[in-house]
């Protein structure tokens, strides 16, 4: 996944990218990051195991940063915050469109620098989500 936010695509519309921007800025600023992502983890139903799988990082180490005993670098903190925007526009399409349109989805989570794979699993994390009616 690549480890920077484009502000000028296509795809990605303006508040996805503040919406991005504030995930970062608040893993960045906490006294307590490891928290944060658990908070944001949790928030969206998701295990760690399959938020690991999606940042390509060991069950492990996401626990370390959970806890506290590792900080996140900005690769990390960047990438987690792609996931979770594409996870919350999902919601937004559901929500507005009355589902996801799939193709212009695959089309942002490109733009975010997200492969097809890790598309998918997002895309199935969103519907999740929005169908429990689950908030950050």
């Amino acid at each position: 996944m690549q480890s920077t936010i484009k502000s000028n695509s296509v795809y990605l519309s303006e508040w996805m990218i503040e919406f991005a921007k504030e995930i970062a800025g608040r893993l960045v600023m906490s006294q307590d990051p490891g928290k944060s992502v658990q908070g944001l983890r949790n928030a969206y139903n998701i295990t760690q195991k399959d938020l690991s799988e999606l940042l390509e990082l060991r069950r492990e180490t996401l626990s370390r940063i959970e806890n506290g005993r590792i900080n996140p670098s900005s690769g990390f903190v960047c990438s987690i915050a792609k996931i979770f925007t594409l996870i919350e526009a999902g919601k937004v399409q559901c929500e507005k469109k009355g589902g996801i349109q799939i193709p212009f989805f695959n089309r942002m989570s490109k733009d975010f620098g997200v492969s097809q794979e890790k598309s998918d699993a997002i895309l199935k994390i969103a519907m999740d989500s929005y169908n429990k009616g689950e908030k950050p």
